[in-house]
């Protein structure tokens, strides 16, 4: 017992002593900055133009792969909103493969697989990433597209919208982007009520075939892989997509409706925004 209290009075000692000669008016001196260590990526393109980096790392037995387009940025005018419609029914099934099947088989995988109008994102255990690559191809490639699953998007979208309404976040952003830019800009312009509801099932199936090309495409893998092994999946995989017809499209120049400082007042509702907006802008567009 005496032994334990002798041992608390030394250590309480030696932390009073070693506060005190820490000098607190002092700002202490920053550690090493951390190191960080970017390999360079293996770099191939397949024929039809896939553009592909692959890096290995064996530290787990993990593999990550990302799929990105490298596209020019649009605009869809009065079917603003057909891009998100798009990019929620990619990744939901494919021609070969039925959506419940699907999504069990990556969920089995304990994968981890998104889609979307930008582009996907696959992950697994570095045993099954040669399935995950043949479901991300086929994702890809042949994506499920029915009207009856643009249905159900659509009410989900125009559902989201109206919970906009509600959050000052929300609507903000959506203002901030259209003063900035102008709603003809591609990051001005913004999703509606009217436009989602002209969007039609041939809408999206059309800019399936017209911005999903492999040519715009980057398909980036990084884990427990080798390159060799790679190339020969990759090419089995993505080599029969094809690409469609290339949209040569330009970039409307910006037209910011703020030329100055100013104060906008803008009603709190998403379907009203609109109509304040062809009002507010309307000198500048």
């Amino acid at each position: 017992m005496k032994n334990r209290i002798y041992l608390l009075f030394a250590l309480l000692f030696t932390t009073v002593s070693l506060s005190a000669q820490i000098d607190r008016t002092q700002q202490p001196e920053p550690g090493p900055a951390p190191k960080i260590n970017l390999k360079k990526p293996v770099e191939f393109t397949l024929e039809n133009g896939l553009k592909v980096m692959v890096v290995e790392n064996h530290k787990l037995p993990r593999v990550r792969m990302n799929l990105a387009f490298d596209r020019t940025p649009m605009v869809s005018g009065d079917k603003a909103g057909v891009t998100s419609l798009l990019g929620a029914m990619l990744g939901n099934g494919t021609s070969t493969i039925s959506k419940d099947d699907f999504n069990e088989e990556v969920d089995f995988l304990g994968g981890d697989l998104s889609f979307g109008f930008d582009g996907g994102y696959a992950s697994s255990l570095s045993k099954y990433h040669e399935r995950m690559i043949q479901l991300l191809a086929d994702a890809t490639m042949n994506s499920l597209l029915t009207d009856e699953e643009f249905q159900k998007e659509k009410e989900r979208l125009l559902e989201g919208l109206k919970s906009q309404e509600k959050s000052v976040d929300a609507v903000s952003s959506i203002v901030g982007s259209a003063l900035s830019y102008g709603v003809s800009h591609p990051y001005g312009e913004f999703d509606s009520e009217a436009t989602i509801n002209n969007v039609t099932f041939e809408d999206v199936t059309s800019y399936y075939r017209s911005y999903f090309n492999p040519s715009q495409a980057y398909l980036v893998i990084l884990g427990d892989v080798s390159v060799e092994a790679i190339k020969v999946l990759v090419e089995k995989n993505f080599s029969n997509w094809k690409n469609g017809e290339i949209v040569d499209y330009k970039v409307p120049e910006a037209k910011p409706n703020a030329e100055s400082l100013e104060i906008n007042f803008i009603e709190h509702k998403i379907h009203s925004i609109s109509i304040r907006f062809k009002q507010c802008v309307s000198k500048n567009e």
